[in-house]
């Protein structure tokens, strides 16, 4: 077999696979996005995650014991894994 030949038999297995994981990959996002829909008409929308339910309004600043908590934990964790790393 001249090597045209199998050049050219080679382009056609490249084409005929890409084809096929480009279909596979396009009807798998169409399928996705299908359930995504159905899960939400189903479920209805999703409830807000911070806001009025929380008391506080959440988009202000960390008032002063949250900024002192994590603060504590941080500085914590560094003295307790402090002794895990290599020098």
């Amino acid at each position: 077999m001249p090597v045209t030949g199998m050049l050219l038999e080679g382009l056609q297995l490249l084409v005929i696979g890409m084809g096929i994981v480009c279909a596979f990959l396009l009807l798998q996002v169409g399928l996705l996005t299908l359930v995504a829909r159905l899960v939400r008409r189903i479920e209805g929308p999703l409830p807000a995650l911070v806001g009025p339910a929380m008391g506080k309004d959440a988009s202000g600043p960390a008032g002063p014991e949250v900024v002192a908590a994590v603060t504590a934990a941080v500085h914590r964790y560094r003295a307790e894994h402090r002794r895990d790393r290599p020098t």
